[in-house]
């Protein structure tokens, strides 16, 4: 979240924000274009010291219950349902805008945040299912100043785009990090000080001074902040009813696009590769959309044996109707202008706690093989 930056007062204390100051100052005389940040803006414009908003968070019940037995898929499943809370892209900046951080229950209220917002409630999250994990500062691609976790898991580093819901091992050359400024605990903030800052490059064990510059040390030990965060995170059910209903609207809705985007041709829609869509979408969520999509094209294709089906599935995290419309009309289907061309659109709508919802749209052609 963005706001004007006036004179702002503190929640802390005058020496705390002092020696702040003092080793931002020194952090980034040394490397001035690694990211430092012992202090943020709360959203009502009061500095707070970093460390308060880490703080173990208990995620959804429901999401602990589905993979009881299976950690992994258990922190994949969170990731993924942090992923799913819609990104308030950060208003153009300008001169004099600073970054405002909201708590994780402000922020699930909200059902909108930036990258901050949702890193923190997946290091949350993480913290609350015993792992160990830090707020990681830095950049990467394509976002440029943004926040990652980072966990220390079956001895390897692991990083978490909180975008994304994606995992990373350290060594992992597709990871979109592109280098780390600090990290940051619920009692520590430590500054980067090693000659690399490429997550390829760095060893990440922040006891060890000649690499991690710490903010708090012997000379200026931690004074017991007490967390900005709430003492639990209540959920409301998942609404299956209330989906169910969205669902119907938008496929009507998407399906009206398409026929006013192809004025002057009749849009023939094809009823029994729309149901074949319907069985498929919910396997895709089931999946978080991974290893089935081949399998269900061949699947699909000897269904529909007399056509030529060419179409995707597309995947959203649900707040408004028009990044769905803009999404069906990017894929250009309207366009396809074929004699006896027919069409297939089908969504379905997954609800998770708290009103999140994931929003899938397959949308296809088919032409009948001559």
């Amino acid at each position: 979240m963005r706001a004007y930056s006036g004179s702002f007062d503190s929640q802390e204390d005058e020496k705390l924000l002092q020696a702040a100051e003092k080793y931002q100052a020194e952090c980034l005389l040394r490397f001035p274009s690694r990211q430092c940040l012992p202090t943020v803006i709360d959203i009502n414009g009061k500095t707070v010291f970093v460390t308060r908003y880490v703080k173990p968070l208990n995620p959804p019940e429901e999401l602990l219950q589905l993979y009881a037995n299976n950690p992994q898929a258990t922190s994949e499943l969170v990731a993924r349902y942090v992923a799913l809370i819609p990104f308030l892209p950060d208003s153009v900046s300008f001169a004099g805008i600073c970054d405002l951080w909201s708590t994780s229950d402000q922020f699930l209220d909200l059902l909108a945040g930036d990258e901050e917002e949702h890193a923190v409630l997946l290091c949350n999250y993480f913290l609350a299912l015993g792992k160990k994990s830090w707020l990681l500062i830095g950049n990467a691609i394509p976002e440029g100043v943004t926040a990652y976790v980072l966990t220390w898991e079956q001895n390897q580093y692991v990083i978490w785009n909180p975008r994304s819901g994606c995992s990373y091992g350290q060594y992992d050359t597709f990871c979109p990090l592109q280098n780390v400024g600090c990290l940051i605990s619920g009692d520590n903030v430590w500054f980067n000080i090693q000659q690399y800052d490429s997550p390829l490059r760095i060893n990440f064990d922040v006891h060890k001074p000649k690499l991690w510059k710490p903010f708090f040390s012997r000379s200026l030990p931690f004074p017991g902040l007490s967390s900005v965060q709430p003492e639990a995170l209540f959920y409301p059910r998942a609404d299956e009813a209330a989906a169910l209903e969205l669902q119907g609207r938008l496929e009507k809705i998407l399906k009206e696009k398409i026929m006013d985007w192809r004025p002057r041709h009749l849009t023939r829609w094809n009823r029994y590769c729309t149901s074949a869509l319907r069985h498929f979408l919910p396997l895709l969520e089931e999946n978080r959309g991974k290893d089935i999509e081949d399998d269900h094209q061949a699947e699909l294709q000897k269904q529909l044996g007399d056509y030529r089906v060419s179409g995707f599935p597309i995947h959203v995290p649900f707040s408004e109707i028009s990044p769905l419309i803009e999404a069906v009309y990017t894929t250009g289907v309207h366009n396809i202008d074929v004699p006896n061309i027919e069409f297939a659109l089908a969504v379905y709508v997954h609800a998770y706690p708290k009103s999140v919802l994931s929003v899938w749209v397959y949308v296809a052609s088919l032409v009948r093989n001559r």
